[in-house]
């Protein structure tokens, strides 16, 4: 009878053992942790970067197609009755307006070189978004999580209390009803981070369910000293200006282009006719072919007219890269003020309020719904930190892609 205990005594240990073993096995793998500065590099990687690096390929293509001789034409017939064999080579001559070619497929060339830019600049973006709001989700997801975890002892600590006949039941029912609320807001911020987490994960390429989370501590970054400064790089640096500028170069070069081609086309013709039994020998020719162009008149206003849409297009750019640039600006500029006024004095104040509170209430100072407002308010404090980096990190990519710039 007493080796019965001992017997069962090591089968719960042999099985808590084999229990422990097979939850450690089990166990989910640790997290990639994803810093801002791998994000950005994978963004190198992104399809429309390589589409774009494609089409400045084929623009420096066009430059060098625009450089060439025209192709000239040979043709050869037969006679039955004079020449047995006659020869012709038509070459053109690449004037007028070869200058003008090569203006325009330089200037397309520039076009998709700033096009390329800009598409890295929004693939950075992007990435630097994805990752912010991972970094936001996060922080909500664990403010989510301690919000819970406190509604859920308030409200065991609420109904000891009724149990014991010392509050009413109305604060009983406050506190299931807000902890049940606790536990459905976090429910929803749990999902909110995975769906971040999924973004972020498809962006850098991951293919497999690899759980990542963002590098802690979270960065904080520095915008542009200055407005002046921010406004004058995105006029200078951006691809939007560069892309507008390229723009009006390509239409002033087509615009000489349509002049040029006012005047008639050259070429040169050599012919020769051989085997011919009424002329002794071989007729050798030679001339010269002009090519009237009838329909220049409507395509040098056309020109023009592109060439004054292009001047109104490169003015708008500038006014929308200001208004981008000083929206921008300011929203970084404020966001990290309220970031850091949340971070540096509501917090704490919050955090000791909420914890002074539950004290005041157990003693019987404070009734639930002073408790609960307290608890709340910590809880919009948490929730507002994280939404606060978030807007400070969205507005912050928003700068630095209309400035052209790439800050890390």
């Amino acid at each position: 009878m007493t080796s019965a205990p001992t017997v069962r005594g090591l089968l719960r240990a042999a099985a808590f053992i084999f229990c422990a073993g097979g939850w450690a096995t089990a166990q989910e793998p640790s997290p990639r942790v994803v810093r801002l500065d791998e994000a950005l590099k994978a963004a190198d990687l992104i399809p429309d970067l390589k589409v774009a690096e494609a089409a400045m390929r084929v623009a420096e293509f066009g430059v060098q197609a625009a450089g060439r001789w025209p192709d000239p034409s040979f043709t050869f017939a037969t006679r039955s009755i004079t020449a047995k064999e006659s020869y012709a080579l038509s070459a053109p001559l690449p004037w007028p307006g070869r200058g003008a070619r090569l203006a325009v497929a330089k200037a397309a060339a520039e076009i998709a070189g700033t096009e390329r830019q800009a598409a890295r600049l929004m693939g950075r973006r992007a990435m630097r978004l994805a990752w912010f709001t991972l970094a936001a989700r996060e922080d909500l997801a664990a403010a989510a999580l301690e919000r819970a975890s406190r509604m859920r002892k308030t409200a065991e600590a609420v109904a000891a209390l009724y149990d014991a006949g010392r509050i009413a039941l109305v604060e009983s029912s406050r506190g299931r009803v807000d902890a049940a609320i606790a536990n459905a807001e976090q429910t929803k911020a749990e999902e909110e981070r995975r769906i971040a987490e999924s973004v972020l994960r498809r962006l850098l390429g991951i293919e497999d369910a690899t759980r990542i989370e963002v590098e802690r501590p979270t960065p904080l970054f520095d915008v542009a000293a200055s407005l002046d400064m921010a406004l004058t790089g995105a006029l200078t640096r951006s691809p939007a200006s560069k892309a507008a500028e390229a723009q009006l170069k390509a239409a002033e070069a087509s615009l000489r282009l349509a002049s040029a081609l006012r005047f008639p086309g050259i070429s040169v013709e050599l012919g020769a006719d051989r085997n011919d039994p009424t002329q002794p020998g071989t007729d050798r020719s030679i001339g010269v072919n002009l090519t009237v162009p009838l329909g220049s008149g409507p395509a040098l206003a056309i020109a023009r007219a592109e060439r004054d849409r292009a001047i109104a297009l490169r003015e708008q750019v500038k006014r929308e890269a200001k208004d981008a640039v000083e929206g921008a600006w300011r929203t970084a500029r404020a966001e990290r003020i309220r970031y850091e006024a949340l971070r540096d004095e509501a917090l704490p104040a919050a955090t000791q309020a909420a914890d002074l509170a539950q004290i005041a209430y157990h003693e019987g100072r404070f009734d639930i719904f002073r408790l609960l407002d307290a608890e709340r308010a910590l809880a919009e404090t948490r929730s507002g930190l994280a939404e606060a980096y978030l807007a400070w990190g969205v507005a912050y990519a928003e700068l630095l892609s209309a400035m052209g710039e790439e800050g890390e």
